[in-house]
């Protein structure tokens, strides 16, 4: 046990860098890797324990209907006698299609006032109350006006059509799983009985609220559109305003969550396979620098198997308690990335300790650094005393190298930087490895940001759609005549006319149906990736996630159903986007209206830059019968801010340990090159080298590996950027992305990074300095 004591102290003093090294990657990669799997493994698992704690639908719609107690009557009805549902329930409440302020921004969507008392009191689709001013009247909003919107208790809460206005105190927030986020097919707003006056006078009639569970909750998409399609030709007059389902609500509150997710994923790899090369090969090259000392060991009784056993233990449990360390950290960090997350998920999160990821951590860490610690050693056993003798005779390393400075013919200056770069092949490698990856992470990192800070209208279209500066709902016998004064205003510069409805597919798929009047006119070139949108009567284009699960091809032909009535159109493009999750289908208007009648339609509006989207409404709803107005350029603007603010955060980090790994490597390979060659460098001190000089000669030394190492991360990080994007946002609908590739913005970070490496080694080479000839004499 004491020669191994020895062996163990003798290693740790001559590599204090490589273990600096690893205690560094090791606590970043169990901090990154933590977070990484509770996000896996249980942060989604939180929708599930709320959806069954709060006993909530997998399905629900909203109906209308002129005669109330009809609609409630022929709805408990024609629903009672299906089989494949288990329980129902059915409340009064307020509909519209609303803008509100959201964190500065104005945001749209469904909202649905119901009273407190019949909201607290839900069987299905409980409403948990987090926070609830006393004897106050007003409304309660959904956590995610919290702890993302900006509100609190005592503001104003303010819904506008575009013409009309109601404006309540907030007195308190709730948690809801399938209705309390923009990701919803509707939000739920809970009014005080006080209010019941001033919420009646604004919306125009009651509408109905079903809240359904099912036997077989995989089958909610499909039980979705059969429902709805049962209640709209079953009850006459009634029209299934919007719906929700348990599928859409899951993927669309953590669309964030999945993109970082696979970000931070992604950097764990990258991270372990850089610290396992890098630490196996310090240690192959400390073995291989050191065979003199070694094979004295075994000459003097040593074992190589003592050695090993000497080490390998150490390095495990100093991983072991640097990664303990790291997940302890992730936990202290977590709350603040829990929070990002939070305003997208508008779900309450509970923060505590999780084993199964803790445990994956420490064993993965502990296999892959401990192993290649482990085989990097097993070079000892190919060492013997004689190699002690063979090595102690050879004077330095470059007597070894077959490159001399005599026969390189190149100016002395130059000619010993490349003697010591081919001397030093296996360093090399090293900086070469590390570079390629921390480029390939900085430029990646940056060409996100670049895509989501500065020219944002990509990602904006994958991820949010279609987007304009104003919108309009109007009839569809004022169609005409709004369209002649859009054409005759000056400050529009192009509108189409573009309508979400609900559709089904002949799997019984629901499918969100995009009525478009002149594809020509939409801006988002990205939504249709293959194949055209359709122009004309029978072509449709669908999306291309539902496409690749149902076997279909460009030229097949789908059935489609429309309240109802049934469709074969053919396929004629596949389209991407997250607002719909690759389940959408685009058809010409005068396709939809030869299928079912259209009673209203919207219109998306262009305007110049400087035009005031606020005054523009204000202008066109005192002028013209306009049902519903949007500001979509604020609109646009709020939902960039919850999607995208936890992204722009895991850029900046990505970039930071990437910048960070490669000064860490540069610092250990340059520490252990002096160390190799202190002699050499006291010997041309002797002969009249300037420190300075020799600094110089260092960073040539490394100089062509960083250039080549940065010129192909560059190079890669680029042509693969689409790629890896298409692979990350696959699973909300995206199936290939078209990013502009900032490509100047990445050469300019691998020319400061090259700038960087240099700077950063004349640095640490400034130990050269302390060389003194004397001392190297009296050694």
């Amino acid at each position: 046990m004491n020669k191994r004591i020895k062996i163990l102290k003798a290693f740790l003093k001559n590599t204090k860098s490589q273990i600096a090294f690893i205690v560094l990657c090791v606590f970043l990669i169990s901090v990154l890797m933590n977070l990484f799997l509770i996000l896996l493994t249980d942060y989604r698992e939180n929708f599930v324990r709320q959806h069954r704690a709060l006993h909530a639908e997998h399905i629900s719609f909203v109906g209308q209907n002129a005669d109330f107690d009809l609609l409630e009557r022929e709805t408990s009805r024609i629903l009672s006698k299906k089989s494949e549902l288990t329980e129902i329930e059915i409340n009064k409440v307020y509909y519209a299609w609303c803008n509100f302020d959201y964190d500065g921004q104005t945001l749209e969507s469904h909202l649905c006032y119901m009273p407190e008392g019949e909201g607290t009191e839900k069987k299905i689709g409980k409403i948990e109350i987090l926070s609830r001013e006393d004897g106050k009247e007003g409304v309660i909003l959904p956590y995610i006006f919290e702890i993302g919107g900006g509100y609190k208790i005592g503001d104003l809460f303010t819904v506008s059509d575009g013409s009309h206005d109601l404006s309540l105190p907030v007195v308190g927030f709730f948690s809801n799983a399938m209705s309390a986020t923009q990701n919803c097919g509707y939000m739920v707003i809970l009014f005080s009985k006080g209010m019941e006056t001033e919420v009646s006078n604004y919306f125009e009639k009651e509408s109905l609220l079903c809240s359904i569970r099912l036997k077989s909750p995989g089958d909610n998409r499909k039980m979705e559109m059969t429902v709805s399609d049962e209640i709209t030709n079953g009850i006459p007059g009634t029209t299934v305003a919007v719906t929700n389902k348990y599928d859409a609500v899951f993927g669309g509150r953590y669309v964030m969550e999945t993109i970082s997710m696979a970000i931070i994923g992604g950097m764990v790899v990258l991270l372990i396979v850089l610290t396992v090369f890098i630490v196996s090969s310090n240690i192959a090259l400390y073995i291989s620098d050191h065979k003199s000392m070694f094979g004295i060991l075994e000459a003097i009784g040593y074992t190589s198997h003592d050695m090993i056993l000497s080490v390998v233990p150490a390095v495990i449990l100093l991983v072991f308690f640097v990664t303990v360390l790291g997940i302890a950290a992730s936990y202290l960090f977590f709350p603040l990335f829990n929070h990002i997350l939070e305003t997208q998920t508008g779900m309450p999160y509970r923060e505590h300790f999780i084993l199964l990821p803790a445990l994956i951590t420490i064993g993965t860490l502990l296999f892959s650094v401990s192993f290649s610690v482990f085989l990097s050693m097993q070079k000892l056993h190919k060492i013997t005393p004689l190699d002690a003798i063979r090595s102690a005779k050879a004077s330095s390393h470059s007597t070894q190298n077959k490159i001399t400075v005599r026969n390189l013919r190149l100016p002395l200056n130059l000619a010993i930087p490349v003697q010591s770069m081919c001397a030093n092949r296996s360093q090399n490698i090293l900086i070469f490895v590390a570079v390629f990856l921390s480029v390939f992470l900085c430029t990646f990192g940056a060409s996100l940001l670049q895509n989501i800070l500065i020219n944002d209208v990509t990602i904006a279209s994958f991820v949010l759609g279609e987007f304009a500066d104003s919108s309009i709902v109007i009839s569809d016998r004022d169609c005409v005549e709004i369209c002649s004064n859009l054409d005759r205003n000056p400050e529009v510069k192009n509108y189409v006319g573009y309508q979400v409805i609900q559709a089904g597919s002949e799997e019984g798929e629901y499918l969100s149906a995009v009525v478009i009047e002149d594809a020509e006119r939409l801006t988002n070139t990205a939504y249709c990736y293959l194949g055209k949108m359709p122009s004309s009567i029978g072509e449709a284009a669908i999306g291309g996630k539902f496409a690749k699960e149902n076997g279909i091809e460009i030229g097949d032909t789908v059935s489609v159903s429309i309240a109802g009535k049934q469709a074969k159109l053919k396929v004629c493009g596949f389209l991407q986007s997250a607002m719909y999750l690759g389940y959408d289908i685009a058809l010409t208007k005068e396709c939809c209206e030869q299928i079912v009648p259209l009673q209203t339609y919207r219109y998306y509006i262009y305007l110049d830059k400087d035009t005031d989207v606020a005054h523009f409404n204000k202008e066109l709803a005192r002028d013209n019968p306009i049902l519903f107005l949007s500001d979509m350029r604020s609109n646009l603007e709020g939902l960039k801010q919850i999607y995208f603010s936890g992204i722009k955060w895991l850029c900046g980090m990505m970039i930071t340990i990437s910048l960070v790994m490669v000064f860490l490597i540069l610092y250990i390979l340059i520490q252990n090159l002096l160390e190799r060659k202190k002699d050499d460098y006291g010997i041309m001190k002797a002969l009249g080298y300037s420190s300075k000089t020799l600094m110089l000669h260092t960073v040539l030394t490394y100089l062509p590996g960083i250039i080549i190492a940065t010129v192909i991360g560059s190079v890669i990080s680029g042509l693969t950027f689409n790629l890896i994007m298409s692979c990350l946002l696959m699973g909300i609908g995206i199936q290939k992305c078209n990013f502009e590739i900032p490509w100047l913005l990445i050469a300019g970070i691998g020319l400061a990074v090259v700038i960087f490496c240099c700077i950063f080694t004349m640095i640490v080479s400034g130990k050269i300095k302390r060389i003194e000839v004397r001392d190297l004499l009296s050694n």
